[in-house]
């Protein structure tokens, strides 16, 4: 009797009317029961389930470019939530020349290499779906570190000029997650860095520091991606 019930449980679903005016469909699922309810309530219907990531899908993953089309470099990010207001953030981006940019070695080649990776604590409500778990503001301590080389084009031998520099900074930023997925995030930020180099050089890609010691470093810009 046990057998032929399981066997009528998973073709029908099994409707309930209760008294709060609901009506609950159970399904048996290879035995993993799921009940899904339908809130009567003024001619409008709640639709809502148990299994809250049927409710609101969760999105604790990012993939993001952060594209400095101006001044010849683009960087790729991932960010990973690792509790309700905390995620971590890893980045690595490529240097490169382009036709039209001048660079401090003007009509140089530039080749490196940056990385970045910082702490995002957001400010959630205690209202913040599920989904929201990476929109909003945040604060992000953050370490960055770029090399890259330099040559010029003035001289037909060509010189080399090697530029290396990494910096911690506090970011602030605002990150939003549109329900399709796609997100914009904008962020500026300031601390400390240190430059190492053939000469001294203020721009870093990732970062400007404002001299070749320990001095101030700042960071700003813009990133595009999509949270799954």
């Amino acid at each position: 009797m046990k057998h032929i019930y399981n066997i009528l449980l998973c073709v029908f679903p099994i409707f309930v009317i209760a008294q709060n005016n609901s009506i609950y469909s159970i399904i048996d699922n290879n035995q993993n029961i799921t009940i899904d309810y339908l809130v009567l309530n003024n001619s409008s219907a709640t639709k809502t389930t148990l299994q809250q990531d049927k409710i609101d899908r969760v999105r604790k993953n990012a993939f993001k470019i952060h594209s400095m089309l101006f001044n010849g470099s683009v960087a790729l990010s991932y960010e990973r939530s690792i509790s309700r207001k905390i995620s971590t953030e890893i980045g690595f981006g490529y240097i490169y020349t382009l036709p039209l940019y001048r660079t401090t070695r003007d009509y140089g080649t530039t080749r490196g290499f940056m990385l970045r990776g910082g702490l995002k604590y957001l400010f959630l409500s205690d209202k913040s779906t599920t989904s929201q778990i990476l929109d909003g503001p945040y604060l992000m301590p953050e370490f960055f570190y770029t090399s890259f080389c330099t040559k010029d084009g003035y001289q037909k031998i060509g010189i080399t000029e090697n530029f290396e520099s990494y910096a911690i900074t506090l970011n602030f930023g605002y990150q939003h997650v549109f329900k399709n997925g796609f997100l914009i995030n904008v962020f500026l930020g300031g601390g400390i860095g240190k430059s190492m180099g053939d000469y001294n050089q203020i721009h870093y890609y990732n970062h400007i520091i404002f001299s070749d010691n320990l001095s101030f470093a700042l960071t700003t810009g813009l990133k595009l991606g999509f949270a799954f």
